[in-house]
């Protein structure tokens, strides 16, 4: 199928085959033509069932307009059905007068095929605006065939291979929102590693920028740290298409900001400011005179890349101006521009929260996994475009990437290893096999290239020669300076100033720098221009050994990071000193990594709050003493006053004896007391007796009732097996506990809690998601709203995954458990969902779904039990059988 589909009537076969053969002869030579005679229903229905099928491919509709076309209901279903399909639309007359055509047809981009051959330039100039030159991009003098780890970016479009299909795709969605009018943003979903970076920057804006007639780009913005006054930011953006030549003018004329201090307050200050800049760039770029009196101003696109740093804690504050800026200019009914934002699949959650997104219309695009042959492409493509020859590719080098070629970090890890082994290995101009496997293949090239690097320092004598004192530096550069953890546990890269990284670690950030393992680039702070460093591709980060060092490091840079903020609240008087756990997890931490380069101003934060806890401490050891003073005088005055009583009793005593049957009667007194005492002391143990007999009693009924429950949890874990239609689920289900056992090893050895316990927990619970709640799954963004309520207590969010699962362990009791046996474990994991399954006769689903023991039932509410519903999730006990089996778990 072609990139190009011609719409003609049957009556038009000879002009259709004439501009065909136009085509062809100019260079596009992908396209589909109908020449079925019989234009009838099945043919129609044919023509629409190869677009649908093509959809991929297509990204033209050239439509040949004659009476005959507009008499034709076909014709006119085709149209219809690729504007639905958000396809491009080019009209060409050829027998029809232009007052003739459909009003809804008239703002589509038009050409008078009778007019003569100069409308034939016309339709090249048409079809190279929406993206279908011919000769497509061309490969710019002295750009390097394979960027590695860096992005591909604008001028790199001719050789970014492998998203074709994707593109269109993207294009035609985003025909389609500008159309309809609902959707104001297009959020391009990837993981990490993905290309989605790439496929903005190479893929779709140079699309966007060679049909100016539709549409009307900015520069990328990428948020970092200052979403709107960094370089790369809102306003720098706006600067940089205002600074053009065809707008600059105009901006002067009409009394507008057209410097990056002035943009900045316009936009921040008038709540219309944006709206107003974007309304005046559509009016400049609008040119009927060219396009038509019925076409209408190009919509604009605000291209935002990492869109993830949108909601990092760096930047927070100007990063929400932001936000509040875009979603007021866009949802705006006068606004005609779409916000294309690309980012991380596992920040969609954080975008979703954001209240000024919540019900913001917006519309996502997720960027696919590559296949095979989309790989082929990336390999070979650029190589082709070589001048002044291309470059050759050994074949057997082909087919050993490819089959080298898997997981999260492929592409990233592709773009590496031919970059390094064209800047390298391209002796007479080709790459082969024999290099490649000298590199360890694509996961041993990383390791390789570090290794130089360390050797060059070295041999300049800038870098120590121990492996492990390599090591060590590595860590003091990049941690934390470098790297940070997100929400969802994960590791990604910050952007750092030169300035603030140690000065023993920077002939090591220079060499890394060389090999494209860092890139250096310059940023404006403050006014002043400054050298940052940032790593070229999270893959490094989860490459071995530095994957191991970070998670090492963990909990360490978790407690960095909320260091920060609590330190970034202190200076903004939204909270005070710290207290308590904060202040005791600071000494631990001090204590045990001295070493740690701690900012100046965060220090001090710190040694504050122990000078403010030592004084306090010290007032209250003062409040102490004198309460204790306080207690000894008055002991000391009910001394006195027992001494003046004894006086007097003797006193009283020997006027008694003077009285002689005064005493006589004193003491008949005394002794009737005392008995009356023995009789009332007698009465009180018989009752703590009978009081501890019953206690004792109740105790021995619980035990007994407890040991009956372990033995029904150890007969059904033995009697249990998982069916066939099962077994790949709760195999999915115990890798995936496995693949963070050490998240839940590091929490379990603190609180003595056994790791497995913890991981089927958190998958039952939460689906082994770490950016969520153990308690109950709910976002770490904030604190739980489902019962428990308010977890944890102490603290800000957002939670670190390991805060959330301390607190609800330490919540649940399960810390202060001496006994860990199997019978033990499956009642303590049934007790944390509820005992409520026993009311209705059936085994708890938290522990027996997918497994013999567990058919249907469960509860679809509070307190709202469906005997015929049946959960889908897997239980604990078939994990934790899997992990018996595997020689994992053992238990006595």
């Amino acid at each position: 199928m072609g990139n190009i589909f011609i719409s003609h009537s049957s009556s038009d076969v000879d002009r259709a085959r004439e501009v065909l053969d136009w085509l062809t002869a100019n260079g596009w030579d992908d396209v589909f033509l109908d020449l079925d005679p019989e234009r009838g229903i099945g043919a129609g229905q044919r023509w629409k069932d190869a677009l649908q099928k093509a959809a991929q491919r297509c990204e033209v509709v050239l439509a040949l307009i004659s009476n005959e076309w507009l008499a034709s209901r076909w014709c006119r279903a085709e149209i219809d059905t690729a504007r639905l399909m958000g396809k491009k639309i080019i009209i060409a007359l050829i027998g029809a007068d232009k007052s003739d055509v459909p009003l809804d047809l008239t703002d589509e981009q038009w050409v008078d095929l009778n007019a003569g051959a100069h409308e034939y330039k016309r339709l090249a100039l048409g079809l190279k605006l929406a993206g279908l030159d011919p000769s497509t991009f061309e490969l710019q003098p002295g750009r390097r065939p394979y960027p590695g780890f860096a992005y591909f970016d604008e001028q790199d479009a001719a050789i970014f291979f492998g998203r074709d299909g994707q593109i269109v795709r993207a294009l035609d969605r985003m025909r389609v929102i500008a159309r309809v009018g609902v959707d104001r943003m297009l959020v391009i979903l990837g993981a990490s590693g993905s290309g989605k970076s790439s496929f903005l920057r190479a893929g779709l804006l140079p699309r966007l920028n060679r049909d100016d007639r539709t549409w009307l780009p900015l520069p990328t913005i990428r948020p970092e740290r200052a979403a709107i006054s960094g370089d790369f930011g809102l306003a720098q953006a706006l600067l940089s298409k205002i600074s053009e030549e065809r707008f600059a003018g105009e901006f002067r004329k009409r009394g507008l900001p057209r410097s990056r201090a002035a943009i900045q307050e316009f936009i921040e200050t008038d709540e219309a400011g944006l709206l107003k800049l974007f309304d005046a760039l559509r009016d400049i770029a609008h040119q009927p005179d060219l396009y038509g009196t019925n076409a209408s101003p190009p919509t604009i696109i605000l291209a935002i890349d990492q869109g993830e740093e949108l909601f990092g804690e760096d930047g927070r504050a100007e990063a929400k101006r932001f936000i509040d800026i875009l979603t007021r200019t866009l949802t705006s009914d006068s606004a005609h521009a779409l916000a294309l934002v690309a980012m991380r699949s596992d920040a969609l959650p954080r975008l979703q929260a954001e209240a000024k997104f919540a019900e913001f219309p917006k519309d996502t695009f997720p960027l696919e996994a590559m296949l095979e042959s989309s790989y082929r492409a990336v390999i070979e493509g650029p190589a082709r475009l070589l001048e002044p020859k291309p470059l050759k590719l050994d074949p057997r080098l082909t087919d050993e990437l490819l089959r080298d070629v898997s997981g999260q970090d492929a592409l990233p890890l592709l773009a590496f290893t031919l970059a390094h082994l064209y800047e390298n290995y391209s002796a007479d101009n080709e790459l082969n096999l024999v290099d490649y496997e000298r590199l360890g293949h694509l996961r041993g090239v990383i390791a390789t290239v570090v290794k130089g690097a360390f050797a060059d320092g070295v041999a300049r004598g800038e870098l120590p020669t121990d492996e492990n004192d390599q090591l060590m530096l590595w860590r003091e550069a990049f941690i934390p300076h470098l790297v940070q953890v997100n929400d969802a546990g994960q590791f990604v890269r910050r952007v750092a100033k030169r300035d603030d990284l140690p000065p023993r670690t920077l002939p090591l950030i220079d060499r890394f720098a060389e090999r494209r393992l860092l890139i250096r680039d310059r940023r404006t702070d403050a006014g002043a221009e400054v050298e940052v460093i940032e790593v070229a591709h999270e893959a490094l980060l989860r490459q071995p050994p530095l994957s191991k060092l970070l998670a090492e490091d963990r909990e360490f840079m978790i407690w960095r990071q909320r260091l920060g903020r609590m330190f970034e609240l202190f200076t903004a008087n939204e909270r005070g000193l710290l207290v308590g756990r904060e202040l005791q997890r600071a000494r631990e931490w001090l204590q045990a990594r001295p070493d740690a380069n701690l900012p100046a101003p965060e220090r001090a934060f710190i040694a504050d709050s122990i000078t403010e806890s030592e004084k306090q401490l010290a007032a209250q050891a003062e409040r102490e003493r004198r309460d204790q003073e306080d207690q000894l005088e008055k002991a000391q005055a009910r001394t006195r006053l027992r001494r003046q009583g004894i006086a007097l009793a003797v006193a009283a005593l020997l006027v008694l004896v003077v009285g002689g049957g005064w005493m006589y009667a004193y003491v008949q007194q005394r002794e009737a007391n005392a008995q009356r005492t023995l009789a009332e002391n007698a009465r009180a143990d018989a009752e703590r007796q009978r009081a501890l007999a019953d206690q004792q009693r109740i105790i021995a009924e619980r035990l007994a009732a407890q040991n009956a429950v372990l033995l029904e949890m150890l007969q059904l874990f033995v009697t249990s097996s998982i069916p066939p239609e099962m077994e790949a689920q709760v195999e999915s289900a115990t890798k995936t506990l496995l693949a963070g056992r050490k998240r839940y090893e590091d929490v379990g050895n603190k609180l003595n809690v056994p790791w497995y316990f913890i991981g089927i927990l958190h998958g039952v619970e939460s689906s082994f998601d770490f950016g969520r709640h153990l308690h109950n799954g709910d976002p770490l963004t904030a604190r739980t709203v489902h019962v428990p309520v308010g977890r944890p207590r102490s603290g800000n969010p957002p939670f670190s995954w390991e805060e959330s699962a301390t607190d609800y362990l330490e919540l649940g009791g399960f810390t202060k458990s001496t006994s860990w046996g199997l019978g033990e474990m499956l009642y303590q994991l049934e007790k944390s969902n509820g005992l409520g399954y026993r009311k209705h006769k059936i085994n708890s689903p938290f522990l027996w779904a997918c497994t013999n023991h567990y058919t249907k039932g469960k509860f679809v509410g509070d307190h709202v039990f469906d005997p015929e519903a049946a959960v889908k999730y897997c239980g604990a006990a078939p994990i934790l059988k899997k992990l018996v089996e595997q020689g994992l778990v053992k238990f006595d």
